[in-house]
């Protein structure tokens, strides 16, 4: 077999057939994979984007994220050097570890004060503000709403729970706080009920808001109670006994 001015010759016409039939299938191959152009019109111009009825239009240069995307990032980018550095240079390493852990198993970020890792007495103590656990019920798609108030034991020795914090100290005694959560996929609501004897302290913030203190830890009592899966091992510093940072 051989090439003379530029044609196949052989022999054999098998041979000469398979090798016309190979360089088909090559050239067929070759045009295939080429990209294949548009031409060009006059009349063509870039799709025009429609923005939905509901969504606003974003303004020139404005920059869109998605929904708490950075605060995502920033929890799970937190490292142990973070924690030791920013939030408590004092905390050892397994006590900046304990904290990490959970800021990141329950999503919560320390540097908007959503948690605090504080050392009092030689002991560390994990603080979640009260924030965070309404935010993290809100989040919940099962949360339907609460109700919380306050307890009071009037004149004649009656207990009355009350919405909100007001009372009248001059015929009321504050004696606790309460509240209900209520979840869409429960028949029934999670109440807490808290004495006032049990969590009041001598600090200044019991001294001058003792009502809304009380009606908080019962409020988080509930809420823990009714959002276990994204509230267990959380406690404000009213429940462990300590303040929180400034």
């Amino acid at each position: 077999m051989c090439l003379e001015d530029g044609k196949i010759i052989s022999s054999s016409q098998d041979i000469y057939e398979k090798l016309c039939e190979t360089i088909m299938d090559m050239r067929a191959a070759t045009q295939t994979s080429q990209p294949v152009i548009a031409p060009k019109t006059a009349t063509s111009r870039p799709a025009r984007v429609i923005t939905p009825p509901n969504q606003e239009k974003p303004r020139f240069g404005a920059i869109t994220r998605s929904p708490a995307t950075v605060r995502d990032i920033q929890v799970a980018e937190m490292t142990l050097d973070d924690i030791k550095e920013f939030i408590c240079p004092s905390a050892t390493d397994q006590e900046a570890m304990m904290f990490l852990r959970l800021c990141q198993a329950r999503n919560l970020n320390p540097f908007t004060r959503e948690a605090y890792l504080v050392k009092y007495g030689g002991r560390a103590a994990i603080i979640v503000g009260k924030e965070a656990f309404t935010r993290k019920a809100e989040l919940n798609p099962q949360f339907d709403g609460f109700s919380a108030g306050i307890i009071v034991k009037n004149e004649n020795g009656k207990l009355e729970d009350l919405q909100g914090t007001f009372y009248d100290e001059s015929t009321q005694k504050l004696v606790g706080g309460w509240a209900e959560v209520r979840r869409k996929d429960r028949n029934i609501s999670f109440v807490s009920r808290v004495s006032m004897k049990e969590f009041e302290k001598d600090q200044p913030m019991w001294r001058s808001m003792p009502a809304t203190m009380i009606r908080k830890i019962a409020l988080v009592s509930a809420l823990r109670e009714a959002f276990p899966s994204d509230l267990s091992g959380c406690y404000t510093s009213d429940e462990l006994g300590v303040e929180e940072a400034d």
